[in-house]
């Protein structure tokens, strides 16, 4: 009777762990998702300027 209670007792545990990790994946999603909004709304595009050419047009 007792192995069932705890066994009953980690189930609900390990429901509760996953619920909560679940609704932190959902809210860090969501705050990169709002993040990568704003960015794209404000026209700047981080990725793309790593690809600038930085080379001096004095020199050949």
């Amino acid at each position: 009777m007792a192995i069932r209670w705890v066994v009953g007792v980690l189930a609900v545990a390990a429901f509760i762990v996953g619920l909560v990790l679940q609704l932190l994946a959902l809210m860090i999603g969501g705050v990169v998702g709002l993040l990568a909004a704003l960015v794209v709304r404000s026209g700047r595009n981080p990725l793309a300027e790593s690809y600038r050419d930085i080379r001096d047009p004095r020199m050949p």
